[in-house]
């Protein structure tokens, strides 16, 4: 018998509650059980029956009573708590909550300054690559017309990384231009590493410059920017697991 292992076959059984989501809070500040039921079943208009779990600081377990609020929640990420990011996981089968692997977390961005002759999906995908792992991209023209001023995508950020603030594009003349990165539902995050997680009050590090203008600051609010209303008819699905 090999040492330290369970020889004998454990008893596996469907879990009790079929929609579940696991989550947490990237904050140094510590939130309680009762916090996060309060505050998100307000949030996300949720009836009586939905529970929170507590796995240890800032992790949590989510039990849904129906698959629609389960599925809205779900799509609807990035959610924040008091301005945290809480990211959100679909619970996987025999795989237990320490296991789970929260640094990274979907988020749509919009790339902005695009010249009209490089609108496009293709372009979407690939400037959306540089940013983080690609699961939808906008088609902005729809019926020969240009339905978004911006390419739009849905990435998988990794969250340990300093946020893309934006890109130079080269252009077929010679010229080049700026493509700055907005994210959309983005609340808190730190001005001077551009990390998530933590603000520039508690950051050891000296504020970054921007490539674009060495004398503006890389970082602020200015990264944050409105949600736009998806169109299915628009958006294409690059990762079969884009959820």
């Amino acid at each position: 018998m090999e040492e330290n292992k369970i020889s004998d076959p454990l008893v596996w059984r469907e879990a009790e509650a079929k929609w579940i989501l696991i989550g947490k809070v990237l904050a140094k500040k510590t939130f309680t059980k009762a916090a996060m039921e309060s505050i998100l079943k307000k949030a996300w208009n949720l009836p009586d029956g939905f529970d929170v779990i507590e796995i240890n600081s800032n992790a949590f377990i989510f039990k849904f009573v129906e698959e629609e609020e389960y599925t809205r929640v779900l799509h609807g990420r990035p959610w924040s708590i008091n301005g945290f990011l809480l990211n959100l996981m679909e619970k996987s089968k025999f795989k237990t909550c320490e296991e789970f692997d929260f640094s990274r977390g979907p988020m749509w961005i919009q790339m902005h300054n695009v010249p009209m002759e490089a609108m496009c999906l293709e372009n979407a995908v690939m400037i959306g690559g540089y940013v983080g792992e690609v699961m939808l991209a906008e088609n902005p023209i729809y019926n020969g017309k240009y339905v978004r001023s911006c390419l739009r995508a849905r990435v998988l950020l990794d969250l340990k990384k300093p946020l893309a603030y934006g890109f130079w594009m080269d252009q077929p003349d010679g010229g080049k231009t700026w493509i700055p990165i907005r994210y959309e539902k983005l609340q808190n995050y730190c001005y001077n590493c551009g990390k998530l997680g933590h603000d520039n009050c508690s950051c050891k590090s000296e504020q970054l410059m921007s490539t674009f203008d060495p004398a503006m600051p890389r970082y602020g609010p200015w990264l944050t920017t409105n949600t736009s209303r998806n169109r299915e008819d628009i958006i294409e699905i690059i990762q079969s697991d884009w959820s």
